[in-house]
C-alpha cells in the first residue's frame, strides 16, 4: 500500500509541515505508485522471460527425443507406386551392392498421404538396425544414379523447417553446405568447420 510506505509517509509529513501544496502530495503520490508499477512490470517481464526459457528448453528436449526416435526410418521418392515397398527398398540395396539388406532388416514400410494417379507417394520405412539403415543412406547418390530413387533422412518438423530456413537464406550454389547427419542439420562454413543448426538462432549467427 503506497500509503503505509514509510518513506512516502515522511515525505508527505515533510510537505505538510512547510505548506499546504496539494500539487506536491500528488507528485509525490504519482512518484510512488509508477516506481511500484516499474517493480511490479520488471517482476511479470522476468517470470514471462523464465516460462518462455522452460519452454524452449521443453520443445528442444522433444525434438531431440522424436529425433532419436527417427533415426531408424529413411524416406524414398520416386519408387514406383505398383511396386511393394520393402521389396522395392530391397532392391534397390541390392542394385548397389548391399546383398545383405533383405526384407527382415525392415520393420515396417509405407506409403505416405493418400495415393494420385500419375503420383508415386513418398514411402517412409523403419530399420531394424541403424548401422543396416546408415550403410543405405551413405550409398544414395549410387542409388540416385542407378534407379532415379532419392533418399532422404526422416526429419523432424522442427528440423525440416530449419533446413529448409537455412537453404531459402542461402546463395543457390553455397546450398549444398546445408546438410543432415544423424538426424541433424548442419552447417559447413569457413575452413571447412561444420556447425549444427538447433535453432533460428543458430541460422542467424552462421549467416550473419
Amino acid at each position: 500500500d503506497v500509503l503505509n510506505d514509510p518513506e512516502i509517509k515522511e515525505q508527505l509529513s515533510s510537505l505538510k509541515l512547510s505548506s499546504n501544496n496539494y500539487s506536491g502530495i500528488v507528485d509525490i503520490l504519482h512518484a510512488s505508485v509508477m516506481k511500484s508499477v516499474e517493480k511490479r512490470l520488471t517482476a511479470i517481464e522476468q517470470r514471462l522471460t523464465a516460462i518462455e526459457q522452460n519452454q524452449e528448453n521443453m520443445a528442444f528436449e522433444m525434438n531431440k527425443r522424436e529425433r532419436h526416435s527417427r533415426q531408424f526410418n529413411l524416406r524414398f521418392v520416386g519408387i514406383d507406386e505398383q511396386e511393394h515397398s520393402s521389396q522395392a527398398i530391397v532392391a534397390l540395396a541390392q542394385k548397389v551392392g548391399l546383398t545383405e539388406i533383405t526384407e527382415n532388416d525392415i520393420e515396417i514400410s509405407h506409403r505416405l498421404g493418400p495415393g494420385k494417379p500419375g503420383y508415386n507417394r513418398v514411402v517412409i520405412a523403419r530399420f531394424h538396425s541403424r548401422v543396416k539403415r546408415r550403410s543405405l543412406l551413405i550409398k544414395r547418390k549410387e542409388v540416385k544414379q542407378s534407379s532415379a530413387v532419392v533418399i532422404y533422412e526422416d526429419l523432424t518438423k522442427v528440423d525440416k523447417h530449419l533446413l529448409d530456413e537455412l537453404r531459402y537464406r542461402l546463395a543457390e550454389d553455397d546450398r549444398k553446405y546445408a546438410f543432415t547427419r544423424n538426424g541433424r542439420v548442419m552447417y559447413k562454413y569457413e575452413d571447412k568447420k561444420v556447425g549444427f543448426i538447433d535453432s533460428y538462432d543458430n541460422i542467424d549467427y552462421f549467416l550473419q
